[in-house]
């Protein structure tokens, strides 16, 4: 996952300006479209294409919902009024900065331009009484950083898998019932066939030591046991996200099969019956980045 913006919007689009204040509301462009809009309070809101937010600002906090798409926010600084995001299930926190916001299917992206942020998930909010908003690495985004809020609610339960030859165990939260297939080359290279994936939002390994790690990319890394050589979990360099190989669970037949990734690369010598959403390779990539940085 990746964002182009750090500060301004210079993409080559159609852009309109709003001009005035802009007070409470819906506001959006279309596909192709930017948007730059300066609220009451002076914070500027600069609109990607194809981005819907929601306005709503009252006496003790400003608040803007990310309906679609990635916005960029320049806020003014009022301490006695917090400047909220609210992004799927994730809330950014900031009093007076400039940072980035872009909604995904499973996570919500930040990128942090000045000042800094707080991140925390819907039941969590920013600054609460649990001390969410205080300053450590997971919590509080500063200049340059990027920060992840896992989106969906997790499965009730934790679901337990290991290895083939039972060096490994661990018990992971998938975030979904669903599960996506990819038919990327290199998935198919490491598993054998189709990789069958769930997102989870944590997972805890016992014997982690006994794990190797296969850099694949610059973004992302796959793991699997020396020893018998199980294709277990695909990580994530840039944030917490982990994919936990399906078939290394207990019981896999839990998970519904909703969506083919990289169906462009798919071989023509098999398919699917079940009926799935199919992203090309740049499409589901789009998802996570706009620029393809």
């Amino acid at each position: 996952m990746a964002l182009s913006i750090a500060g301004a919007l210079t993409m080559n689009l159609l852009t309109s300006d709003t001009s005035g204040i802009s007070g409470n509301g819906i506001y959006e462009t279309r596909t192709g479209e930017q948007n730059s809009i300066t609220l009451r309070d002076g914070s500027v809101i600069q609109l990607n294409t194809g981005s819907r937010i929601h306005v709503n600002f009252v006496d003790k906090q400003r608040t803007v919902s990310l309906i679609a798409g990635e916005v960029h926010f320049q806020v003014a600084k009022d301490k006695t009024r917090p400047f909220i995001v609210k992004a799927g299930e994730g809330l950014v926190r900031a009093v007076g900065t400039a940072f980035s916001v872009r909604l995904h299917p499973e996570a919500v992206k930040v990128v942090v331009d000045e000042g800094k942020v707080a991140l925390a998930t819907s039941l969590d909010p920013p600054n609460s009484k649990n001390g969410s908003s205080r300053d450590t690495a997971e919590t509080v985004r500063r200049a340059g950083d990027r920060g992840y809020l896992v989106q969906g609610q997790p499965m009730s339960t934790s679901i337990p898998g290991q290895c083939l030859c039972g060096r490994i165990t661990f018990s992971a939260q998938p975030i979904t019932s669903e599960m996506d297939a990819c038919h990327c080359t290199q998935c198919r290279k490491w598993s054998g066939g189709v990789l069958f994936a769930v997102v989870c939002s944590s997972v805890q390994i016992n014997n982690e030591s006994e794990l190797t790690a296969y850099q694949s990319s610059n973004w992302g890394e796959r793991l699997f046991c020396r020893h018998c050589g199980s294709n277990l979990f695909w990580r994530s360099l840039e944030h917490s996200i982990v994919a936990v190989m399906v078939q290394a669970f207990d019981d896999p037949s839990q998970f519904e099969f909703t969506r083919e990734a990289f169906i462009d690369e798919k071989p023509g010598n098999y398919s699917f019956a079940d009926k799935t959403h199919r992203m090309t390779g740049e499409e589901f990539m789009g998802l996570y980045d706009s620029s393809g940085s």
